[in-house]
């Protein structure tokens, strides 16, 4: 569940930093180019949906649907508050989980 919450989190971030505004707060010295902001908006709904396909593989329809919407709704508070309040923090976020996911790479490919 967990792991479907990061990703309906970085999904709506990606889906956030596809609009101009959004982009503007994070980075207001960068410009978002169309292709940038096509790359993020599908990167954003396909987060989405492998948030979706997480949580509905292991319950029942009825269930997965009240834990998904929930999820959603966490991740997107999460994420309104950090851009009213803290929007540089959306870029660190980012910075530190591309980071994390690397370092874990690096560390199973050693392991194997």
């Amino acid at each position: 569940m967990s792991l479907s919450f990061l990703l309906a989190y970085f999904g709506f971030t990606a889906l956030s930093l596809s609009k101009n505004r959004h982009f503007q707060q994070v980075w207001p010295d960068k410009k978002l180019l169309y292709t940038t902001a096509k790359i993020l908006s599908t990167f954003g709904w396909t987060l989405l949906a492998l948030s979706s396909l997480l949580i509905f593989q292991g319950s029942k329809v009825s269930i997965a649907i009240t834990e998904w919407l929930g999820i959603l709704t966490l991740s997107a508070l999460l994420l309104i508050l950090q851009f009213a309040y803290l929007p540089k923090s959306v870029a660190g976020i980012l910075l530190i989980s591309s980071v994390r996911k690397s370092l874990a790479s690096a560390k199973n490919r050693k392991q194997s």
